[in-house]
């Protein structure tokens, strides 16, 4: 790693450590851009694993970031939905603008999920 990527993560670990966790919003595009996500999720994973964002250019929005509890949120269709009509799963800017989730690639609620995955898991036919 180069020495001004060693202090743009290093600048990205301290604004990560003061920034209070009512203002975190890992979703910011620049983390992505800049390649220094990595500090924020640590912060989330270690303070706050289940996280609310209130406020962001995309509205408000919940970051799961521990692996048990991501199992949990993406096995239990009654409690968590994935409805674009409940906010869908993706940070975008208008969910209903991009189809359904099934046309965005991502996982419907149940009971839908299911025929979709078996649809998209299904082995190809043979040639010919």
């Amino acid at each position: 790693m180069a020495d001004g990527d060693n202090a743009l993560m290093q600048s990205a670990r301290e604004r990560a450590a003061a920034t209070p966790l009512d203002q975190f919003h890992v979703a910011d595009v620049s983390h992505f851009t800049t390649d220094t996500w990595a500090p924020w999720f640590e912060r989330l994973r270690r303070e706050d694993p289940v996280h609310y964002c209130a406020n962001s250019e995309y509205g408000p929005y919940w970051s799961v970031t521990r692996f048990n509890d991501i199992v949990a949120v993406d096995s239990n269709h009654e409690a968590f939905s994935s409805s674009s009509e409940r906010g869908g799963i993706a940070i975008q800017d208008n969910p209903t603008s991009f189809g359904s989730a099934r046309a965005r690639g991502g996982q419907p609620s149940q009971p839908t999920h299911s025929p979709c995955r078996k649809s998209r898991s299904a082995p190809p036919p043979p040639p010919g």
